[in-house]
């Protein structure tokens, strides 16, 4: 479900570019607190929209 919310919400980063600062921060922390291999592959894909990576 959270890879899917962070596809929903790089989508929505895509349309509204005023939440992507906050939505990159919300991805970090969560890769911080030990995510799983699929939500650390849908994360690097997302930052990677977004243009962080």
């Amino acid at each position: 479900m959270k890879s899917f919310c962070m596809a929903i919400l790089g989508q929505l980063a895509q349309s509204y570019p005023e939440i992507k600062n906050e939505i990159i921060l919300v991805i970090e922390d969560l890769l911080e607190q030990g995510a799983s291999p699929g939500i650390r592959s849908r994360a690097g894909k997302t930052l990677k929209a977004l243009g962080k990576l």
